[in-house]
């Protein structure tokens, strides 16, 4: 139980770290995730690496990569999460966000889902925005996503 939690609490940090200095970045969020996409979609898996070098807001966000079963492909930090699965992950409040990203992204294509979770400058619990969008890679199916914090919401 306590290896899952710490997983858990590992890939989240992973794949949504932002510093709350640049809530204002929803567009340079969009802007990773279109070109990650777009890299995805014309250079297919030999596109992973670049992936790992894309930064927004400051610096500070990156994107991670994950296939139709949320299964982590790509991410700059944590390499030892690549393989794992991200279906489980809840913030405090109990909600499935990676989750209900995909259900989403299946939907619509691309989309806003927000969530609490602990900011890792202020150790407090935040706010925070998730961005993901759906793609294909080498014909099948991949999710790319990112995160900011942002008081309010998404809206």
């Amino acid at each position: 139980m306590a290896l899952g939690r710490s997983l858990l609490a590992g890939m989240v940090l992973l794949a949504l770290a932002v510093s709350p200095a640049y809530a204002g970045c929803k567009d340079e969020l969009i802007e990773a995730i279109s070109t990650s996409v777009a890299l995805l979609e014309t250079k297919g898996a030999a596109a992973l690496p670049e992936l790992d070098r894309i930064r927004f807001c400051g610096g500070e966000g990156y994107v991670i990569t994950a296939d139709e079963n949320l299964i982590a492909l790509q991410t700059p930090v944590s390499k030892e999460f690549i393989g794992k699965d991200m279906s489980m992950m809840q913030d405090p409040n109990g909600k499935y966000f990676i989750v209900e990203s995909k259900v989403l992204a299946d939907r619509d294509g691309e989309g806003w889902v927000d969530y609490v979770w602990v900011n890792p400058r202020t150790k407090a619990l935040a706010q925070k925005c998730s961005f993901i969008k759906a793609a294909r890679m080498d014909g099948s199916k991949v999710y790319v996503m990112g995160g900011i914090y942002q008081e309010g919401g998404c809206n």
